[in-house]
């Protein structure tokens, strides 16, 4: 085709074609750009969420007032990594991997060298049941209740008596706002406490009850802080200074009244300084108007 020719219509609509056929691919590859450069802003996450670590549980030797804290004590390792305590064989590996004493005597009658039941238990509840049996309290809620009915604050503060109070409540399996539970936690506050109680209406829940004892405990260990330091600053007051500060006693008033010659230096001095007469010593009134000098020099 020569320059000064013009294009036929085939001709036209075959670049057109070559035209969209290179735009899609322009499309395409903005598009793969797009999306390859969003996966490289978004951040990356682990499939392996990082779990918080926890102390693990004490060793338990089969003591009777230790069982139900040490399996409280697993079930809180277990909740607290759920991804690398997701089956019960490994929650029954490391519940095991704490027993001493007796009660690895215990475990080792049930468990066998390898296989799904090699600890004897299906599940860490059925283990943890059997354990509570064989070396838990069976008068567990009697023994608690028992404690519940004598026990008092004695000189623990209000938030650690009501912690070990509530703890011993549950365990009674009693009701914590009943008016039994109520009067329990009242009876076995301080008196001083209960004095002061004694002045509020009586809450109608467990929380309120303990606020309001916590709240006036607080008080009374301000106001004797301030009663200290009360004592302590009056006792610098009454050290620190010889005299009266309203003025002299009235012993000294009345020694001064019984001379009425003639003054000494300090006397004088003493007198100008009370503001009372230089003559009789009194205070209502001064040396010119004195009543006892005048009757003096009548007298005379």
């Amino acid at each position: 085709m020569s320059e000064n020719q013009n294009p036929t219509v085939e001709e036209v609509l075959h670049a057109i074609n070559e035209m969209r056929t290179q735009l899609d691919f322009v499309t395409q590859e903005n598009q793969a750009l797009r999306t390859e450069v969003a996966s490289l802003t978004q951040p990356t996450r682990s499939s392996n969420p990082i779990e918080p670590k926890i102390n693990p549980p004490e060793t338990f030797n089969g003591s009777r007032h230790k069982c139900k804290n040490f399996l409280l004590q697993c079930k809180t390792v277990f909740s607290a990594q759920p991804s690398r305590y997701g089956n019960e064989h490994s929650k029954l590996a490391f519940a095991v991997s704490y027993l001493r004493g007796n009660a690895y005597d215990w475990i080792s009658s049930f468990m066998c060298t390898d296989g799904p039941n090699q600890f004897g238990f299906a599940s860490f509840d059925d283990f943890a049941n059997a354990l509570d049996r064989a070396f838990g309290d069976p008068l567990r809620q009697k023994t608690a209740e028992r404690r519940l009915m004598t026990m008092t604050q004695g000189d623990r503060s209000v938030v650690s008596f009501a912690v070990y109070f509530q703890a011993t409540v549950i365990e009674a399996e009693y009701t914590l706002d009943s008016s039994l539970v109520l009067r329990l936690f009242y009876n076995a506050l301080s008196e001083e406490i209960k004095d002061d109680i004694f002045k509020c209406d009586r809450p109608d829940t467990f929380e309120e009850y303990k606020n309001l004892a916590i709240s006036i405990e607080s008080r009374q260990i301000e106001r004797k802080f301030e009663r200290k330091l009360f004592k302590s600053s009056g006792k610098s007051t009454k050290s620190g200074s010889s005299q009266d500060p309203t003025g002299p006693a009235p012993m000294q008033i009345d020694a001064l009244q019984i001379r009425r010659g003639k003054l000494s230096a300090e006397e004088r001095q003493e007198r100008m300084r009370l503001g009372v007469c230089l003559y009789c010593g009194k205070k209502d009134h001064f040396v010119k108007e004195c009543p006892n000098r005048k009757t003096t020099a009548q007298g005379n």
